[in-house]
């Protein structure tokens, strides 16, 4: 056969082939062998990727789950912003008895002292804390009724007063330019705005202050007695004159030991022991150029109108601050006749005082009824 029978034979079978491979094509589809195969091949890598899906989805066996995340070895600790925060208020209880308070003394301002119209002043507590809590720093003491006295709302207690401690409270004011008498009210208050404590209280007088008459003010005195150097009874004024701890009191239409009826004197009995005594502070006094000191000193009669065996010293002090100054003394004995006493106080012109009256016995305190007739501050 020649070359060109062959080449005819392999077009054919080509073009068969061909042929045949196209009609597979559009053959329909069969069931997936169960071994061996291009399918298969397909299905173990569709499986192997289903494995390591879940190997992935799986903490390592080495994870430690109670451990957490920023502490295991080589783990990178997340970066949080943090989130803003509500503001807490502290928890602040008060129990009962926690804020209590009592007064111990006025430092400065003694009740009823008299100022010229417009004069600054600084009134000062001293106040004791007798509760069970400390007193904080940010406690106020502040004005709670009557006259402000152009003081301010309230002042900062400024330090921690534990129980049992006391504390000195000082308020800066001004007398009001009316002449009339003033009182303001203060209070102490905790954190939390509770009130405790007695209110304590400032009292003034305003006055241009021509004088004062001692007479009038001996019941607004701090009354005393004792014997030697010892004080022993603060006394109330008024008392019954035959009270053995001494009398302060204004007694009227008694027998004095010149024989004359006496109008209202102060009468002042020390108290009856050997060397004993009786003192009266008055209330504050600014005094002014040109004030004087007057007084007669003597003695009571006795019920029979003789004079008796008075014998006394009778003492003028005034005290400024903490000091207590003599301005004079006289000894006295009861023989018929007083003695007029006028203290010329200009020296002491512009400063704010308390006289003090005091009568002392010379031994016994027999029929020592010592007065004293119409004390007063003139000018």
């Amino acid at each position: 056969m020649d070359s060109s029978y062959y080449r005819r034979i392999t077009i054919a079978i080509i073009i068969s082939s061909f042929s045949v491979i196209l009609s597979a094509c559009n053959m329909p589809g069969r069931a997936t062998p169960t071994v061996g195969g291009i399918d298969l091949i397909a299905t173990y890598a569709e499986q192997t990727a289903q494995a390591q899906r879940t190997d992935i989805s799986k903490p390592p066996a080495t994870f430690d789950i109670s451990t957490p995340i920023a502490t295991q070895p080589g783990a990178i600790t997340p970066q949080t912003t943090p989130q803003p925060q509500d503001t807490v208020t502290p928890n602040i209880t008060t129990s009962p008895g926690c804020n209590q308070a009592e007064f111990i003394k006025d430092i400065t301002v003694p009740d009823d002292t008299t100022f010229l119209p417009g004069t600054p002043f600084v009134k000062t507590w001293q106040l004791k804390n007798t509760g069970t809590c400390d007193w904080r720093n940010d406690y106020e003491f502040f004005f709670s009724d009557g006259d402000q006295m152009g003081a301010p709302a309230s002042v900062p207690l400024n330090r921690n007063v534990p129980p049992g401690e006391m504390i000195d409270i000082s308020v800066n004011m001004i007398a009001p330019d009316t002449q009339s008498g003033y009182r303001g009210e203060w209070k102490l208050r905790s954190v939390l705005g509770e009130e405790f404590g007695e209110s304590v209280w400032v009292k003034i007088i305003v006055a241009t202050q021509s004088g004062m008459d001692l007479l009038s003010a001996s019941s607004s005195a701090s009354w005393s007695s004792g014997a030697g150097d010892q004080a022993i009874t603060n006394l109330t004024f008024g008392g019954d004159i035959n009270d053995t701890n001494g009398v302060a009191t204004v007694v009227e239409g008694y027998t004095m030991e010149n024989g004359r009826s006496s109008s209202k004197v102060l009468l002042t009995v020390p108290r009856h022991e050997k060397q004993g005594w009786i003192s009266g502070l008055f209330p504050p006094y600014l005094i002014q150029q040109g004030n004087h000191f007057e007084t007669r000193i003597a003695f009571l009669a006795n019920q029979d109108g003789k004079c008796g065996s008075g014998n006394a010293t009778f003492q003028v002090k005034y005290k400024e601050g903490d000091n207590i100054i003599l301005l004079a003394e006289y000894q006295k004995t009861c023989d018929g006749r007083p003695i007029l006493i006028d203290l010329d106080l200009s020296r002491l012109a512009g400063k704010t005082v308390q006289f003090i009256l005091r009568v002392n016995a010379n031994g016994s305190v027999q029929d020592d009824w010592a007065i004293w007739n119409s004390p007063q501050i003139t000018k």
